[in-house]
Order: structure tokens, then C-alpha cells, then sequence
């Protein structure tokens, strides 16, 4: 199984962000090439960062069609970060169950990672599944506290725990916030449409709308950072998908999605930050595409 990491850099990210992010990558110790996107002035500087990565990196000019070769894309932040195993995990649930969209349960990257592995760690134990497992048992942990397990012995056992669900039919339709995020997915990429930006809410839906299910991987593979970055990219994406044909099932899922994605994003950090002449015509044209668009009011967003 290749997967493909695909990666937009901003001007923010520093040589040693990179860095640690390839380093991350490489220790999967799966098939995978890191293709990096990049604005025009950036090509140089982080082509001689990265020639000799431990895997094999691309760097192509953000916004420029080029072709992927390889069996899945996985659109990730360089502030995301995969735990150990993440890849062989994916890699294993698609050689059992082939199909064009897994998305995952995930943990969040703005919070202590020791914490939420302990939380998800005592549903298990709540579910009787903790101690019961061979790995654990011979790992010692069985008695020990879980508040005493370290974040090695964590990471080490969220792999034991993986188990995966099937999504038909209306079903794969369900929990729009995961399934459409841009970043975290894993898409087939023969499934692709390379007309719409990678990372975007379109090819997510252009996707999840074609496949026949979705699979959901139970266990965390990694840790998502959520936050709203660009907040005029979010908002015209969210907007120009509900002017495109959709299946009926779809958009019924999609309206109450999209219109607290817009809420969301006009009350982002990164929003407030914007100038006000901005905020206002972003504002405008929300009100302005709702109103357009059957099904849809203005006033559904504040």
C-alpha cells in the first residue's frame, strides 16, 4: 500500500518544523512519499531542505495540477501528527476492506495528548476491553493505574484497540464535520477529481458522494489540529458546495452542517483578526449565497 502525505506549507512554518515533520513520517515505516505544497518563492529553499529525507518528498507550487502516483492521499497540517503504527493500520484495514474513503476517530491536537489518551483508554476499560487483551497483559500494564502508564505505553497499545466499522448507503453521509475536514482523511486516489483543489470540502464531498461506504477506523490513528486558519478559503469552500448538484440524502445532512461550519468560522480567532472591511463582506456574502440558494436563509447565520 503508497500512500501519499499531502502537505500545503505556509511561509510560517520554519526548517525545523519540517524537519521534525519528515522525521515523524519516516518513522511509519511504510511506502510513502511527502508531497509538499509550496508558494512559487518557497520551491528552492525547501527543496534543499528536504533532498535528503529519510522518504521521498516532492515539492510542487501550491494551486498547480500535478500527477500523484500511488494507492491513497492523506491530506495532513505539518501540525498534525500521526501516531506510531498509523500507516500499517491503515495499510491493513484497506488490504481487508478496499474501498475509496476511511476516515477516523481522532484526538485533538490543541489538547494534552497524555490526557486524552488516558480518557480514551478508560472508555476501553469501561467497555471491559482494557484487560482482556493479550498485549496489555504481557506488556505488564494490566494492574498498574492508568494514570501511571506512560505516553510510550499509550502509543504502544492504541494499535491493540484498532477496530473498524462500514458505512452504506445514507449512513456514510453521517458526522459531515469529520468526513469533510480536509485534513485527516484518507481518499483513493484513483477516486480523485483533479479539477478541485486536494485539500478541500469539495473533493472530500466529490469522494464520500461516489464511494459505495466509508470506513471508520475506532481507535485514534493521530492527533488533528482543527483550528480555522484561514477563515475566507473556509468560508467559500463551505459556500460552493451548496451550489453544486447533491444527492437528496446528502443535502439534508449538509445544510445543518455547513450552516454551523459558517457560524463557526465567523467566530474563529482568526476571523476577528481580519480587518473589519473584510469581515463585513464576507459577512455580505454569506448572506448573499444563502439567500440564492434553495433550501437556505440569510438569517441562519448570525
Amino acid at each position: 500500500m503508497n500512500f501519499v502525505i499531502n502537505t500545503p506549507l505556509s511561509s510560517l512554518t520554519t526548517n525545523k518544523d519540517l524537519t521534525v515533520y519528515i522525521n515523524q513520517l519516516a518513522a511509519q515505516k511504510q511506502p510513502v512519499v511527502l508531497r509538499l505544497e509550496v508558494d512559487a518563492d518557497q520551491v528552492a529553499n525547501v527543496k534543499s531542505i528536504t533532498e535528503n529525507a529519510a522518504i521521498s518528498v516532492e515539492v510542487v507550487v501550491a494551486g498547480q495540477s500535478s500527477p500523484i502516483n500511488g494507492d491513497y492521499l492523506l491530506n495532513l497540517r505539518i501540525t498534525d501528527k500521526l501516531f506510531p503504527g498509523a500507516l500499517a493500520q491503515l495499510a491493513a484495514v484497506l488490504s481487508a476492506h478496499p474501498t475509496d474513503f476511511v476516515t477516523s476517530y481522532f484526538l485533538k491536537a490543541d489538547q494534552n495528548l497524555g490526557h486524552s489518551l488516558t480518557d480514551f483508554f478508560t472508555d476501553q476499560y469501561n467497555l471491559g476491553r482494557l484487560t482482556s487483551l493479550p498485549p496489555v497483559q504481557e506488556a505488564g500494564l494490566v494492574d498498574k493505574p492508568l494514570s501511571t502508564w506512560s505516553l510510550a505505553d499509550k502509543l504502544a497499545m492504541l494499535p491493540v484497540f484498532q477496530r473498524y466499522l462500514v458505512f452504506t448507503k445514507n449512513d456514510r453521509f453521517l458526522e459531515l464535520d469529520n468526513r469533510l475536514w480536509p485534513f485527516g482523511n484518507a481518499l483513493k486516489i484513483s477516486s480523485l477529481n483533479f479539477n478541485l483543489p486536494l485539500t478541500s470540502v469539495s473533493q472530500q464531498i466529490h469522494v464520500l458522494q461516489n464511494t459505495e461506504d466509508v470506513i471508520f477506523l475506532g481507535a485514534p490513528i493521530l492527533a488533528s489540529d482543527r483550528r480555522i486558519i484561514d477563515p475566507q478559503n473556509r468560508i467559500n469552500e463551505l459556500l460552493a458546495a451548496i451550489k453544486v448538484s447533491q444527492t437528496i440524502a446528502f443535502k439534508e445532512q449538509y445544510h445543518p452542517y455547513v450552516i454551523h461550519e459558517l457560524q463557526v468560522a465567523v467566530e474563529s480567532p482568526a476571523f476577528k483578526a481580519l480587518t473589519s472591511e473584510l469581515q463585513n463582506k464576507l459577512k455580505k456574502q454569506i448572506k448573499t449565497d444563502l439567500s440564492a440558494t434553495d433550501g437556505y436563509s440569510a438569517s441562519e447565520v448570525k
